[in-house]
């Protein structure tokens, strides 16, 4: 009897576990499926090509997107195949041998002419984003016939498609531009903003950003070859992937890359392996750029990472090596080379100086500050004070929170400070209140990586380094990620088993059930939405600090941020906006001004007409709004929020002149949102429009300053736009 028994409870037991065993890949395969909207005919495609061998070829190569590691390929491209792959299980190879001719897919760009009949092309995957930038003002591709034009042979794709319209040089090294441009043997370059920041071109060139800049962005698709089902599956996919999880591919790949094209001679390699530990000295005197606890993140933090995973060495502080003294400096400005006798890497950051005291009164110039006690944060900028004021008192802090007692204090009567930190730190304590930006000094400071001269090998093996990543245009690494992705994470799962376990008799309906509820998910879309949570909570921080900086010392500002936010909600759901959309630009817009923190008092509330030239400073708001948030990457809306919401649908606005759906439309609807909110705002120079005498003023703008549909649903919903102002005034 015992006997029987347990025959039968070891029968149930393994009957469950096989049921169990077919419904966790049953969930497993519903998950990967369920939020791609699979056709059927799709779904029998997957399964009847589950053993198929499909080749793909890269068209870009010997980039981030492709490249071979001892016959072995790598990059984007590879581990985009990788993705597909594990979603639905087949089995996409690439071709190695670069021909395009016999492969089902051709990883390309949206500017090669594959035929529809032929090809099923997808949508792009992503874009390389490149900008004109020349000696002169161009409106037309047809002003720049005859003109020589800079242009990496990386981007070689480019000179096919606008042959016989521009006259490209193509350069090997980015740092060539620069001779080039001073010297006038090219008219302009094509680049993105890195670039920029990487040239450091003197300060008598004259350099225009092209209003036709987008023709040279580079979208990138795949061309699916005659097997149109594959196409849609591929196209699925690629629209599947987080943005995130690209950018973290790109990350890796641009590091892989680079350190694969490192060439050191057998002499250098010899050297690293002798020298694991290098010393190094940090001048730590923007913090917030460093961070020297292991829980935040900064700039040089970044490159730290970055150096150490590219030389396969460790970066370790000289004053815990005995007898060592510093092989390599950082936060090194060009003012100390001299003093340390360092050979200086290309810049890795820079940083406007703000002047702040604890009472108003407007600082036009450094020289304003002659006869007064300055304070510096210690090692930062003693030598420019030095070298621009004769009478004064210059006093060294460790930080900044030192130097703001010493003002409050009376020990100073100013202090000379990076605004992107002021903005960082916590307003909401005391010793931060009553701290007034009263003035800039107009000119940019550049930090540096400094190399110990006496070092000949690590001088060589650094310029190596430099001229490496000068070449291949890297965009500002944010996020440095080394590892690979992890593994599919089982947990999942196992507690699923242990569930049904527990509960021994669970019908095949519950399980059913089960399966609509539960979307298993592997380990990397875990992390990522605990990272995009993080992120999102770190973004929220800076832009809330943000705000707060901007309604520093005006309350009617404050309530005016309030207002827009609440009106271009209003708007974004009225013209039946994406949610995503949505929450962006209710998040973002408060920031549409914040670079008036830069603009002097005496501009921003003068009671009377603004002259040419303070039109002019006043117009310098927008761009130093966006020095101030694209450290930061919060994306594309909040960038374009506070660049473009001056344009005015007829082209007459600034910065860029942009015309009608040209201008973002998130820019569109601040603008609206802008102008009638300043038309209802009482201030010290103007008194406020009643909420008719606005909407006239809005409707007879219509066509001309706005965007015709916008001033149609804004019209629509006058009423509660009015109710916004009333509660929030």
């Amino acid at each position: 009897m015992k006997k029987n028994k347990f025959k039968l409870i070891a029968c149930i037991f393994s009957i469950i576990l096989i049921f169990i065993v077919v419904s966790i890949y049953f969930l497993n395969t519903e998950s990967k499926y369920s939020s791609l909207n699979l056709t059927k005919e799709e779904q029998q495609w997957i399964k009847e090509n589950k053993s198929r061998k499909i080749t793909a070829s890269p068209i870009l190569n010997n980039n981030m997107y492709y490249y071979e590691i001892h016959g072995k390929a790598s990059g984007v491209l590879e581990d985009l195949s990788k993705y597909i792959n594990e979603l639905y299980g087949i089995n996409i190879e690439t071709n190695n041998n670069n021909s395009s001719s016999d492969s089902d897919i051709i990883w390309s760009s949206e500017n090669n002419n594959y035929k529809k009949e032929d090809y099923y092309i997808t949508n792009p995957y992503d874009s390389i984003k490149l900008k004109l930038y020349t000696h002169g003002k161009i409106k037309s591709l047809k002003e720049l016939e005859g003109r020589p034009i800079a242009i990496h042979k990386y981007f070689k794709d480019l000179v096919e498609i606008y042959k016989g319209k521009v006259n490209f040089v193509i350069i090997d090294n980015i740092q060539d531009i620069k001779k080039l441009y001073e010297d006038n043997d090219i008219y302009g370059f094509i680049g993105n903003s890195e670039v920029i920041k990487g040239l450091k071109l003197s300060h008598n060139q004259t350099l225009y950003q092209s209003n036709i800049s987008n023709k040279f962005d580079i979208g990138l698709r795949a061309a699916v070859k005659k097997d149109k089902v594959l196409g849609s599956l591929i196209n699925k996919a690629l629209k599947s992937i987080p943005k995130k999880y690209m950018e973290q591919i790109k990350i890796k790949n641009q590091l892989n890359y680079l350190k694969y094209s490192l060439k050191f001679t057998d002499e250098e390699k010899d050297w690293l392996r002798k020298n694991q530990n290098i010393p190094i000295k940090i001048n730590y005197k923007f913090e917030p750029y460093y961070y020297r606890d292991l829980k935040h993140k900064g700039i040089l933090n970044d490159y730290i990472n970055m150096l150490e995973y590219l030389l396969d060495v460790s970066f370790k502080d000289y004053r815990n090596i005995q007898n060592k003294k510093p092989m390599l400096y950082f936060g090194v400005s060009e003012s100390d080379n001299n003093e340390k006798k360092l050979n200086l890497m290309n810049t890795y950051n820079k940083y406007n100086l703000y002047i702040y005291s604890s009472y108003e009164k407007i600082i036009d110039s450094i020289n304003d500050l002659e006869g007064y006690k300055i304070g510096i944060v210690k090692n930062a900028d003693k030598k420019f004070i030095e070298d621009n004021l004769i009478d004064y008192e210059c006093k060294q802090y460790k930080d900044y929170n030192e130097m703001t007692k010493a003002l409050h204090e009376g020990e100073i009567d100013y202090f000379l400070g990076d605004n992107f930190i002021m903005a960082n730190y916590n307003k909401k304590e005391d010793i931060y209140k009553d701290i007034y930006q009263v003035g800039f000094v107009k000119k940019v400071f550049y930090e540096h990586i400094g190399v110990n001269k006496e070092y000949k090998q690590l001088v060589s093996i650094m310029e190596k380094v430099d001229n490496a990543m000068s070449s291949y245009l890297f965009p500002k690494l944010n996020e440095i990620s080394i590892e690979e992705n992890k593994e599919i994470d089982y947990e999942p799962i196992i507690k699923i088993i242990l569930a049904l376990l527990g509960i021994l008799v669970i019908s095949s309906i519950y399980i059913l059930k089960l399966k609509k509820e539960m979307r298993l998910k592997n380990d990397f879309h875990n992390n990522l939405h605990e990272a995009l949570d993080k992120n999102e909570r770190l973004v929220l921080s800076l832009v809330e600090t943000l705000e707060d900086v901007n309604a520093l010392n005006d309350s009617d500002t404050g309530n005016h941020i309030k207002r827009i936010s609440k009106y271009c909600e209003a708007i974004a759901k009225a013209m039946n906006c994406s949610k995503e959309f949505i929450n962006e630009i209710v998040f973002f817009s408060s920031l549409h001004d914040i670079g008036k923190v830069g603009i002097p008092d005496k501009i921003l509330k003068k009671s009377g007409k603004l002259t040419k030239e303070e039109m002019e400073i006043m117009r310098e708001h927008v761009s130093i709004g966006f020095d101030i948030i694209k450290k930061n990457d919060l994306g594309n809306v909040a960038n374009n929020i506070i660049l473009y919401h001056h344009e005015r649908y007829d082209g007459t606005g600034y910065l860029k002149g942009l015309k009608g759906e040209k201008i973002p439309l998130e820019a569109r609807i601040v603008a609206i949102a802008d102008v009638y909110d300043a038309l209802r705002m009482e201030r010290c120079y103007k008194k406020g429009f009643s909420h008719k005498k606005s909407i006239d003023i809005i409707l007879s703008e219509k066509g001309k300053h706005f965007d015709p549909k916008i001033v149609d649903i804004f019209i629509k919903i006058n009423e509660d736009i009015n109710h916004i102002y009333n509660i929030y005034k």
